[in-house]
């Protein structure tokens, strides 16, 4: 931004499909350069159409898991030798059957780095996928048969995809009275703060974020003030395993006979500390997870509606029944079937259009957990709503969507914003909007009706002024 630089951030880990769709709107927006997570998972697939766009970028660099073959600019941020150097500590120390839980589509890559290390020692059986539907998803409901079917199995160690599932694993195994590590070690990913917090310790890997994105952002600056300027050899960036206790622990063969009660008391103390400690930190990562997640949604329901308005001269989607929901009209650019969705209710937790703070709610109908302004909606007893973009009084204020428990944000006939309690519900009072500028943001200003450009009547407004002005 001090250069003179705008930033826009979107996330690129999602479906082929909408992957695709973002980088229309990125070259449909004339931008100069783009830094790219490429995985490995999208490499595979060597869609074409991907290739195609990039090279219609002036400046692109991607980052990558190893090398690729593609005529871009890379940077190389590996996971392998972390997970080589932790399977060799967890051989080490006897462990012979191991096991990976998370989803098995979206987290190839780490799934293929416990494979290659795993090829080291020919003897060992392959490792044991337990599948896991949404690994975002801390249910333990989801969790239960996976950590059956490993218990079940004889396995002694587990990497999990995140720290999150590292910990709610412990926490099962736990409950069916399973030592860690001493029975089954366990392994995370990403180093969380609370990692080493946590009883046992979490041992996990630990990624450079930082570090990668503040180089490959030097590296685009540098190619776009210099065309010519290129990167001769992809600097690497390797992960780091972290070893701690729920790794490194003695197996059940090489433990002592027994603790005198001085230790057992002491290592109680220590225990009860710090899971004090942690309980805490994992209830404000896991709450700013879900805020995370839901912010990305709408952000990704952003870029489908501009995709949408491009695609229909310039017009907004408009909510109309049956069957021609907002919903329908943006799936496509989502990569879901809305259609699908309401046969099958359950299969909207995996898609944008839910929010994860709603997981413990029973669906119910329109099963989608945001709301459009109802002056999108049209009905018998209103006027057409107005279509245009351009016709907005003031795009950065207009609110499209709302984190809601209804299809609707409820107006009166002179759209003026009413029924608060329709919107105010989800991250602790705290809503997330998205504005007709694409941008998403949370709490506080004040909606302003497309009809009404002086915003909502006096009583509303002081009401949505006092629950959301900045702090």
């Amino acid at each position: 931004m001090a250069l003179g630089y705008n930033t826009l951030v979107y996330d690129t880990t999602g479906t082929l499909v909408l992957i695709k769709k973002q980088l229309r709107q990125l070259l449909n927006w004339r931008i100069q350069g783009v830094i790219m997570l490429y995985t490995n998972t999208t490499a595979r697939h060597k869609d074409a159409e991907i290739i195609k766009l990039l090279h219609k970028i002036p400046h692109v660099l991607l980052v990558v898991d190893e090398p690729l073959d593609l005529p871009f600019q890379q940077i190389v941020q590996s996971r392998r030798k972390a997970i080589a150097d932790a399977v060799k500590g967890l051989v080490s120390n006897g462990r012979k059957k191991f096991a990976y839980i998370g989803t098995a589509d979206s987290t190839q890559d780490k799934i293929i780095a416990i494979h290659k290390a795993l090829d080291q020692y020919p003897n060992l059986p392959a490792l044991h996928i337990l599948n896991h539907p949404r690994s975002d998803n801390l249910d333990r409901t989801l969790i239960d048969p996976l950590i059956n079917e490993a218990v079940s199995s004889g396995i002694d160690a587990i990497f999990t995809t995140t720290d999150e599932m590292a910990a709610l694993t412990i926490g099962e195994l736990r409950r069916r009275k399973i030592n860690v590590p001493r029975d089954i070690a366990i392994v995370g990913f990403n180093d969380s703060p609370f990692a080493s917090l946590f009883d046992p310790p979490i041992a996990s890997i630990r990624r450079f974020d930082a570090d990668v994105c503040t180089y490959a952002t030097q590296c685009l600056i540098e190619t776009i003030k210099e065309p010519t300027l290129k990167i001769s050899k992809p600097k690497k960036f390797e992960m780091q395993f972290i070893p701690r206790l729920s790794a490194t622990g003695r197996t059940r063969k090489s433990m002592p006979g027994g603790f005198t009660l001085m230790e057992i008391l002491v290592v109680a103390v220590l225990i009860l500390t710090l899971a004090a400690a942690a309980i805490p930190t994992i209830n404000a990562i896991q709450k700013q997870s879900t805020v995370t997640r839901c912010v990305s949604n709408l952000r990704q329901i952003g870029m489908a509606m501009a995709q949408y308005s491009s695609d229909n001269d310039n017009c907004l989607p408009i909510n109309e029944y049956p069957g021609k929901s907002w919903h329908t009209k943006v799936d496509s650019y989502l990569g879901c079937n809305y259609g699908k969705i309401w046969n099958d209710p359950e299969t909207v937790r995996g898609t944008p259009l839910f929010c994860p703070d709603e997981k413990s709610r029973p669906l119910t109908s329109p099963y989608a957990t945001y709301s459009i302004n109802r002056e999108l909606y049209l009905r018998e007893d209103f006027l057409n709503p107005p279509k245009k973009l351009t016709a907005l009084v003031n795009p950065s204020k207009y609110v499209l969507l709302s984190d809601g428990h209804d299809a609707v944000i409820y107006t009166d006939q002179n759209q003026k914003m009413v029924e608060w309690t329709k919107i105010t519900r989800y991250h602790d009072g705290h809503p997330h909007f998205l504005y007709a500028d694409w941008h998403v943001e949370r709490f506080y200003d004040p909606i302003l009706g497309l009809l009404d450009p002086g915003g909502q009547s006096p009583d509303n407004r002081m009401r949505w002024e006092a629950l959301y002005s900045p702090h």
